[in-house]
């Protein structure tokens, strides 16, 4: 047994507990007969005997489905590696699918067999198991801070959280001890090391609104395929960390040194550089994440790594350049390496253009050099030839063969890049400059990758097209003291219709494209991102084939009951029609989500003042004359980021817990302002000067109540052409001198 599990005084697990009062009970009310079935099946499958192992482990699972034995593993579990090792993997599937079933009825727990599920599943590609197998895997997760691990048992989980230590913020390695895992095996775990994994999972869930967590079993089908093509031994190279990180590529290509011409002017040409000496290499581009995820891998020797554009160039050729014959063929050898290089890559990224541009041109002064070398050597020996005793004086007269002769030397000796210090006899000056070229670019993508590549990205709604939303939400206070979060959403004009592609698949697929269905699902989570409520909303949506702008009125949800920290969730899908003929299923045409984590309830502490989000509302029927008592009534949601300087924008807020004074009134300050925060550099920047703008409006009030309602009506007129906006709303209680604010960001869209 693991030493951690023998070191966390008071930290008896429910799990473990479970487990041993589980397999108390089980003994209970077993025979002798069972325990000894599953010793001999145990027996017969090291001796490799699976008929009679499965004879006898189906005789234990038969009269008890969750047998097993701790540190063991389960009967289930050996059931079905006898299938598996007879190479029958359905029945093995159906064996531990059961198992798992038998075992949690039971609230028991067998980390072997949870693992063989997983590992099955995703080998096997067998979709319909893959919600229940990242469900197992969150188990195993879960488990850490419970089971009493044995040895054999953890080797199976630490090759899960091997593979996990990936693709996790750093911040949640330290915090969980992942990043001690290769030193310190499992004893370098924190206690609460399986609660946190198992909450940053849910906290991932791409689609947050479904009974699945598809981002999990996305993460398990990208550590199969990443086994099985960059694995070494237990671990992956640096090509399967990017892939459990990104997933596939967008673009994949290699840069073969195998061509005629490099080898007939590059390799033929040397005796001490051989095809051998360039590495195998792989360039891959994620198109679909950003310009900077690119990725050019090289393998030296002992796998694959993450490199640059100089580790595809051999040693040979990077050390030993000078102004020596030697020094000068190795410089030749490795610009021509360069191009070769470039050459391919430019095809897959614009970034490589400009040095390969370069180096291209540099190469064709060599072969203008060589070429000229070329000319004039015969004509030299030919001249020579001419100026010997008896000789003929050769096939040109004396004044031709002379000004070729000094031509060719000439444009040998001066051939240069146009507006460029370098000429061909010197390229070792030039290949060091360009390595070093290639060095600053090189550094330059790996900070920008830093910079502009998300550490983890999903895929797993690439194949759905998105359904653009405008959303947007604000929190209040309800009577009974926990927190109501108004969710307001909405589609813009033509936001309802799909694009042609998909339209043209479903017509193909036989569905009418003149009625839509749109299923919301809003979803509730506590901290720990455990479901909490769940509602499921529909919209028809009506002859869109003759409405292509067709927009959606904003709607608004309300989410109940909630205190302290919390999230929110929201997914949509909309699907065509069900076929009539034969019955088919909707077709869903496009989805999306949102999320909002760790929303903190509005304060219900009678003794601090809080207040609510603001709610940005446009007024409708301003210009009839709507009475300023009712700008709220006649007020609709507005979800935009967006709006012109004469849009009537109206905020509207609510205060808590304002404290009484004199005469049990309540005395408070409401202000608010506008900011433009711009810094145009040049003279201001030097100055110390943000050129901020901004302007503020304050006044007093006075009620009976600890609650205040109110609005703000916006006059932006005088902003137009500024941009983006904040507007700030501070309410302080001039009882007490507590004060409490609230920020909007807006843009004002130039008038046309």
């Amino acid at each position: 047994m693991r030493g951690r599990a023998s070191i966390r005084v008071g930290l008896i697990s429910v799990l473990a507990a479970l487990w041993l009062v589980g397999s108390a009970r089980a003994q209970q009310r077993t025979s002798p007969a069972l325990e000894a079935d599953f010793d001999a099946g145990l027996q017969a499958f090291e001796a490799g005997a699976m008929g009679r192992a499965i004879e006898s482990l189906k005789a234990v699972v038969e009269g008890d489905p969750a047998f097993g034995r701790v540190g063991a593993g389960s009967a289930a579990y050996w059931l079905g590696r006898a299938y598996e090792a007879d190479g029958d993997l359905e029945r093995a599937r159906t064996a531990w699918e059961a198992g798992l079933d038998a075992l949690g009825n039971a609230q028991r727990f067998d980390p072997r067999l949870s693992d063989a599920f997983v590992r099955l599943t995703f080998s096997e590609q067998h979709g319909a198991d893959y919600p229940g197998a990242a469900r197992a895997y969150l188990g195993l997760l879960e488990s850490l801070d419970a089971y009493p691990y044995a040895h054999e048992e953890a080797a199976l989980v630490l090759a899960h959280l091997e593979r996990l230590a990936i693709v996790v913020p750093s911040a949640l390695r330290q915090s969980t001890g992942l990043d001690r895992l290769p030193r310190e095996g499992l004893d370098a775990l924190a206690p609460d090391a399986g609660a946190q994994l198992v909450r940053w999972w849910r906290s991932q869930d791409v689609a947050p609104a479904t009974r699945n967590n598809e981002r999990v079993e996305e993460h398990l089908q990208r550590v199969r395929y990443a086994e099985m093509h960059y694995g070494e031994g237990d671990a992956f190279d640096e090509r399967g960390a990017v892939y459990l990180r990104l997933g596939p590529p967008s673009h994949r290509t290699t840069v073969p040194f195998n061509t005629v011409s490099f080898r007939n002017k590059v390799v033929d040409r040397s005796l001490t550089l051989h095809l051998s000496d360039f590495p195998e290499n792989e360039f891959w581009t994620y198109e679909h994440i950003d310009e900077a995820a690119r990725f050019l891998f090289y393998n030296a020797g002992g796998g694959y790594r993450l490199g640059a554009v100089r580790d595809l160039v051999p040693s040979v050729l990077r050390n030993g350049l000078g102004n020596t014959e030697r020094g000068q063929e190795k410089a030749r050898a490795l610009i021509r390496t360069l191009e070769e290089i470039y050459r391919q890559l430019t095809l897959y990224h614009p970034n490589f253009a400009l040095i390969y541009q370069d180096v291209a041109n540099y190469v064709d002064l060599l072969d203008a050099a060589e070429f000229a070398a070329q000319v004039a050597t015969p004509l030299q020996a030919d001249q020579q030839q001419g100026a010997s005793p008896g000789g003929s004086g050769g096939a040109l007269p004396r004044a031709v063969r002379d000004m070729l002769a000094t031509g060719a030397s000439t444009a040998r000796r001066s051939a240069g890049l146009r507006g460029s210090t370098f000429n061909a006899d010197r390229p070792d000056v030039f290949a060091q400059s360009m390595m070093m070229r290639a060095h600053v670019e090189d550094e330059q993508s790996l900070l920008a990758r830093r910079d502009y590549v998300p550490h983890v990205h999903s895929n797993a709604f690439d194949a759905v097209e998105p359904l653009p939303l405008l959303v947007r939400l604000a929190r209040f206070l309800d009577d009974d003291g926990t927190t109501r979060t108004e969710i307001y959403w909405g589609v813009p004009p033509g936001g309802l219709q799909p694009s042609e592609q998909v339209q043209q698949a479903a017509l193909d697929a036989g569905y009418t494209l003149k009625d839509y269905l749109l299923m919301t699902t809003v979803v509730q989570h506590t901290e720990a991102f455990e479901e909490r409520v769940v509602n499921h909303r529909r919209h028809l949506l009506r002859d869109l084939a003759d409405a292509g702008d067709a927009a959606l009125a904003p709607q608004t949800y309300v989410a109940r009951g909630d205190t302290g920290l919390f999230h929110v969730a929201v997914a949509w899908d909309q699907y065509t029609t069900m076929l009539e003929e034969d019955g088919a299923p909707a077709r869903r045409v496009r989805a999306a989500t949102y999320r909002a984590d760790s929303l903190q309830g509005i304060s219900n502490d009678p003794r601090r003042l809080a207040l609510s989000d603001l709610k940005p509302m446009v007024v409708l029927g301003r210009d009839g004359g709507v009475p300023v008592d009712n700008l709220v009534e006649a007020a609709a949601f507005y979800p935009f980021d967006t709006l012109t300087p004469q849009t009537p924008l109206l905020l509207y807020f609510e205060v808590y817990h304002l404290a009484f004074g004199p005469g049990d009134q309540t005395q408070y300050t409401v202000t608010y302002q506008i900011r433009r925060s711009q810094d145009n550099g040049g003279i201001l920047r030097f100055l110390g000067r943000s050129g901020e703008e901004s302007t503020s409006v304050q006044t007093d009030y006075a009620g009976s109540d600890r609650t205040a309602r109110e609005h703000i009506l916006l006059d932006f007129t005088e902003w137009a052409g500024r941009g983006a906006l904040e507007v700030t709303v501070r309410v302080t209680d001039r009882v007490t001198g507590q004060h409490v604010e609230r920020t909007l960001s807006l843009t004002l869209a130039r008038e046309r």
